[in-house]
């Protein structure tokens, strides 16, 4: 089976749970306000709890040795993506702020995290995690505080928050050899099985709940543009000048071919700001990348 048709056979089952999510608010099983228990939920516990078990997996603490190299790569993808929406989005246009922040992160956890395991297995999971890991930490270091001016008190409040330091106690457990007992890790692995469902129900809820007239607009068609097909280009384009393996390529293309971060609008919505326009790249990057995601899968590596 090709990697398109692999990529397309969890596509189908992805949208599924996006579906259920929808097909839930319309029959009035959820209230519109309820996406906000589900994304504090996601936020603070389901999603700490995926990285923290990935962190934990036999395969990262078996191939220990390509984790500092699919870090760096991971934080210059990060860093690429974070330049060119800088370049592309203007400082002091309309929503920069929150233009960007859906531009430079990525929903790699729950989204390229199957996609990457059904692709390449252990090592896919592997390159997902730590792709997850350096995404959620960057967003809570760099994004959230871009998009309105905190206090040092209130920026460590955020830069520590529950992702940032399961990162740090993953990376430390990792380098010094120390596997959490099973009694630990069993109720880690029931809340983090819940991850990609639960962000899925949650992003169909919060389709479900726009009013579309009120979150589609021009400007955010033209960042999903950016975001599905510009950005992932770009990164194809640099992955290939570097000569990097067909599967770390294929890893740093799918990452950065995601949908907008979920917790994009969710900041957006914590810190007060345009919650429109990342709504409406998120929808869009959210239903499109269904269709475009497949099709980088056909560019050779």
């Amino acid at each position: 089976m090709s990697n398109f048709q692999i990529i397309l056979k969890q596509e189908t089952l992805l949208f599924l749970y996006i579906l259920i999510g929808w097909s839930f608010l319309k029959a009035g099983l959820f209230q519109k306000g309820d996406h906000r228990v589900l994304s504090v939920i996601f936020t603070m516990l389901t999603n700490p709890c995926t990285m923290f078990n990935s962190m934990q997996s036999d395969v990262v603490f078996s191939n220990k040795a390509l984790i500092p190299r699919f870090l760096l790569l991971s934080v210059g993808l990060h860093a690429v993506m974070y330049l060119f929406s800088n370049l592309v989005i203007r400082k002091g246009s309309p929503s920069y702020r929150e233009k960007r922040i859906s531009l430079a992160y990525t929903n790699s956890g729950f989204y390229a995290l199957p996609l990457l395991t059904a692709l390449f297995g252990e090592l896919g999971t592997l390159y997902a995690s730590i792709a997850m890991v350096v995404c959620i930490t960057l967003i809570w270091i760099f994004g959230i505080t871009s998009l309105k001016e905190f206090t040092m008190k209130e920026k460590l409040k955020n830069i520590f928050g529950p992702s940032t330091c399961t990162c740090i106690l993953a990376f430390i457990l990792i380098y010094t050899g120390i596997r959490m007992p099973e009694a630990v890790m069993l109720p880690v692995r029931s809340i983090a099985a819940m991850n990609t469902p639960l962000a899925l129900i949650l992003t169909g809820i919060l389709i479900g709940g726009y009013d579309l007239k009120g979150v589609l607009s021009r400007e955010a068609a033209v960042c999903s543009a950016i975001s599905l097909l510009a950005i992932p280009f770009l990164i194809y384009v640099l992955c290939r000048l570097l000569q990097l393996a067909s599967t770390e390529t294929i890893s740093l293309l799918l990452v950065a071919a995601c949908p907008a971060a979920l917790l994009a609008p969710t900041m957006v919505s914590m810190t007060g700001g345009d919650l429109k326009i990342t709504s409406g790249i998120f929808m869009l990057t959210t239903l499109f990348g269904l269709l475009t995601i497949p099709l980088f899968m056909l560019l050779p590596v």
